[in-house]
C-alpha cells in the first residue's frame, strides 16, 4: 500500500463487527438440540423424525445509546468519571488523560427492560471492545469477554424495570506509553531503544518521582505514533432472541441443522 491508500483505510475507521448467524447452538441436552434465533421468519428444521415448521416473531432488538458514565482508578493520569453521550475510541477523546488511558475502565447505563417471554433470551451484544470486558447487570457478575463476538446471555440478571447495566473494559498499554513520550524523559536510552542506566530511584526501590506513570527499560513508543482504538466502542444492542428445541432419536443424530431452507 502506498501512503494515500494507508490514509484512505486510516479515514475510513475500524469496519463494523462481524454479523452472528441467524441460528446459534446451544450445550446439546439429553436426546435434544437447542438453539437460538436472532431473526424473525419461517424456519424448515429436518431430521430424522420429520420435517418442522418454526414461525418465529418475537426477535427483537433495542439499541443501548448514551450516556454512558466511564470511571477510572486513581493514579491513572485520566479524570475520576466522564460522561459520553455517544460511545467512542478513548483515544478520541479531548481530554489528554483520557486520549493517553490504559487500564481498567468501567461503563455503566441504566436501562429499562421488560421481562423476558417464556420462549425468549436477553443477550447483550457490545459490540466491538478493545480489548476486553467483564459483564455484570444489576450487580451480578456474568463473564469475561476476550474475543469476538463480544455477546453474552443476560437473562438470569435482568429484572423488568430499570437495570444497571456494568462493563469493565481493560485496554493495552501502548497509549500510556506514547502519552508518557510527551513528557519529560527520566531516563536515557540507546538508539536501538535499550535503557542505558537503571535510574536511581528504581536502583534502590524507592518511590517513583510524580511525572511520567509508566516506567520501561526499553523505549518503545515515540511521542507522535498513532494511538490504538480503546475502551468499549459497541454499538450495544439487548437482543430479545427465541429459544427452540428439536428432540432427537436416542440413537441418532439429526440430518440436516436448525435453520435449513429459513425463509424470510
Amino acid at each position: 500500500l502506498d501512503a494515500n491508500e494507508v490514509q484512505e483505510l486510516f479515514a475510513m475507521g475500524l469496519p463494523s463487527p462481524e454479523p452472528l448467524p441467524d441460528v446459534t447452538f446451544l450445550p446439546l441436552a439429553r436426546d435434544r438440540i437447542q438453539f437460538l434465533l436472532r431473526r424473525n421468519g419461517r424456519y424448515s428444521v429436518v431430521s430424522p423424525l420429520g420435517r418442522r415448521e418454526l414461525v418465529v416473531r418475537e426477535v427483537q432488538e433495542q439499541k443501548v445509546s448514551g450516556p454512558w458514565r466511564v470511571e477510572f482508578p486513581a493514579g491513572s493520569g485520566a479524570p475520576t468519571a466522564i460522561e459520553l453521550r455517544d460511545l467512542i475510541s478513548l483515544h478520541r477523546h479531548e481530554d489528554p488523560g483520557v486520549r493517553h488511558f490504559s487500564g481498567r475502565a468501567t461503563y455503566t447505563r441504566d436501562v429499562e427492560i421488560e421481562a423476558p417471554g417464556r420462549s425468549q433470551r436477553i443477550l447483550l451484544d457490545l459490540g466491538r471492545v478493545e480489548c476486553l470486558a467483564r459483564v455484570s447487570i444489576n450487580g451480578h457478575e456474568l463473564g469475561v469477554l476476550w474475543k469476538p463476538p463480544f455477546e453474552i446471555d443476560v437473562t438470569s440478571a435482568v429484572r423488568h424495570g430499570r437495570n444497571r447495566i456494568s462493563v469493565v473494559v481493560v485496554t493495552l498499554w501502548p497509549n500510556r506509553l506514547i502519552g508518557d513520550e510527551r513528557l519529560p524523559a527520566e531516563a536515557t536510552y540507546g538508539t536501538a531503544g535499550q535503557i542505558a542506566s537503571l535510574p536511581e530511584w528504581y536502583r534502590i526501590q524507592a518511590a517513583k518521582p510524580p511525572g511520567r506513570l509508566t516506567f520501561a527499560t526499553w523505549r518503545h513508543y515515540s511521542p507522535n505514533d498513532p494511538l490504538l482504538a480503546s475502551g468499549l466502542l459497541g454499538p450495544v444492542r439487548l437482543i430479545r432472541a427465541v429459544a427452540a428445541s428439536l428432540d432427537i432419536p436416542s440413537t441418532g443424530s439429526p440430518v440436516g441443522h436448525p435453520g435449513a431452507g429459513q425463509s424470510y
